[in-house]
């Protein structure tokens, strides 16, 4: 999995020391209580309708709210349709009609600065295709087949600090480097 590196002057290391000192002192109780944020809407888009009937399984267990599309193009018009109800977004990266990558972009255009986590899922794993999918504006690359629990967790810390985004971004790193120990 790739992400964005943290948007923030504070150092890789010390967002990483911050999340291990939250589940130190018993925090962690606290971001798996807030997990209650899962009811929110999720847009899923892939052209494999096996990949969709398997995404919308596994998140809906997780108790999000999934819309699904068959291309990127769905995916935009799904966003249009629900706007400030959609609290991420998970793209296939290549779909006919329109791929992941233009509809990263059109959504990143339509929210003009809104904090939105966009996620790209891919079976593409070549570093080049990642780094052009974090160009275009997705926040996170995630390789398929995905690795739901990892995939659900990252949902949960996102959707938790959607206000503060400086702060999703040095949270998901700092997981990131947890997982790594």
């Amino acid at each position: 999995m790739i992400r964005r590196p943290p948007r923030s002057t504070q150092s890789r290391s010390s967002a990483a020391s911050d999340v291990y000192k939250r589940q130190v002192h018993g925090y962690e109780e606290h971001f798996l209580s807030e997990r209650r944020v899962r009811s929110s809407k999720l847009v899923v888009a892939d052209d494999d309708p096996f990949n969709i009937k398997i995404m919308k399984h596994q998140l809906e267990n997780a108790g999000f709210e999934v819309l699904t599309g068959n291309n990127g193009e769905e995916a935009v018009n799904l966003f249009k349709t629900y706007g400030q109800d959609i609290k991420a977004v998970l793209l296939d990266s290549e779909m006919p009609i329109m791929d992941g990558s233009t509809a990263a972009q059109q959504i990143r255009n339509i929210i003009s600065g809104r904090s939105l986590p966009i996620l790209c899922i891919t079976g593409n794993i070549g570093e080049e295709h990642q780094e052009r999918c974090l160009q275009s504006g997705f926040d996170m690359v995630l390789s398929k087949p995905v690795k739901f629990q990892e995939l659900i967790d990252l949902l949960d810390l996102s959707l938790i600090h959607i206000s503060e985004p400086t702060r999703q971004a040095e949270i998901s790193y700092a997981v990131f480097c947890l997982k790594k120990k």
